[in-house]
């Protein structure tokens, strides 16, 4: 006798039998590994949009809900994220997995977010600028439990020739992270701050170098005499060889890290554009940064924060005043 047969003459052995099948596939659905499940991936397009000197409302109101408005009718969106940050719009459509999003696809959906802009600009020359009120320190008075530390001073040009030298010397300063000197001096060995760093700023008509960091109120007037001792020494005597090596290493080994999200390869793609380095700047940048001297560090480091600093204090810092430039 075979299964159908028994099935026939048993109709309710046939039916508790067919329940028996539907509860272990129910259960043995919901413990199949993640791993086995169908390898799904949805059509996904990154939108990039960089609005020099807006703040981040304005990037919300005059870019971010623009394109939204325009993209919002496009047949088959399965889901639309936008983030508005200073100078910054990124915008991320996710469609269903049964639109194929090609080239030719694309194409009507870029024109229509973009085609209502003019191909040329008609931008008023603007002249180089200096930062103003180097030296100069200013404390407000705000009832709050720590005091944040703003500070900059000049920095260089994008398309100037140590651009990248400065680059690396402000790694091993401020921009390291765990690794930097301001780090290290502030929060590790003397606990000041959770985290303290500097960066450099290159516009297109003026260069800065800036940093940041938040302490407690008794706490303030030490991270900052800490802070410019840490500046004014690497001014002064520049990276050491150990220092430099690493900071190129490290460098080179995390830029592969910018290209890892469909996001982030758009930003860099924009940036490279806006930077005006040529798109092969992915292939030379590397070697970019291998080819700083410590003589070019050194040379470098003295161009960093020239002046002084301009230096904000919010909070209520206990021994910190304003001052002027000289006071």
């Amino acid at each position: 006798m075979n299964i159908s047969e028994l099935c026939i003459r048993r109709p309710v052995f046939a039916s508790v039998f067919s329940m028996m099948l539907v509860i272990f596939g129910v259960v043995a659905l919901e413990r199949l590994a993640l791993r086995e499940y169908p390898d799904i991936s949805r059509p996904v397009v990154s939108i990039s949009t960089t609005y020099r000197g807006a703040s981040a409302s304005v990037v919300e109101n005059k870019v971010t809900q623009a394109i939204e408005d325009r993209v919002a009718g496009i047949e088959g969106i399965l889901k639309l994220e936008s983030d508005s940050e200073e100078e910054r719009s990124s915008i991320r459509i996710e469609f269903d997995s049964d639109r194929d999003i090609d080239a030719a696809a694309l194409g009507p959906v870029l024109d229509k977010v973009f085609g209502g802009l003019p191909a040329k600009s008609e931008l008023q020359q603007v002249s180089q600028s200096t930062l103003a009120s180097v030296g100069r320190r200013i404390v407000v008075d705000l009832d709050v439990p720590q005091a944040v530390l703003s500070f900059g001073g000049t920095g260089l040009l994008r398309k100037d020739p140590d651009f990248i030298p400065a680059f690396v010397v402000n790694h091993i300063l401020g921009g390291g992270s765990f690794s930097s000197r301001l780090y290290n001096e502030v929060r590790e060995k003397r606990g000041l701050a959770y985290g303290v760093y500097s960066y450099l700023s290159p516009m297109e008509y003026s260069g800065l170098f800036s940093g940041n960091t938040q302490t407690r109120a008794d706490g303030a007037k030490e991270a900052l005499e800490v802070i410019e001792s840490e500046i004014a020494r690497m001014r002064n005597d520049g990276p050491s060889a150990d220092e430099l090596a690493k900071a190129k290493s490290y460098l080179k080994g995390s830029y592969a890290l910018n290209f890892d999200t469909s996001s982030k390869i758009s930003a860099q793609l924009l940036r490279i554009q806006l930077d005006e380095v040529g798109i092969d700047y992915i292939n030379r940048r590397n070697g970019l940064i291998d080819a700083v001297t410590l003589a070019d560090a050194k040379r470098v480091a003295r161009r960093l924060a020239d002046g002084g600093l301009f230096v904000t204090v919010v909070g209520k810092p206990k021994g910190l005043a304003s001052k002027e430039p000289g006071g």
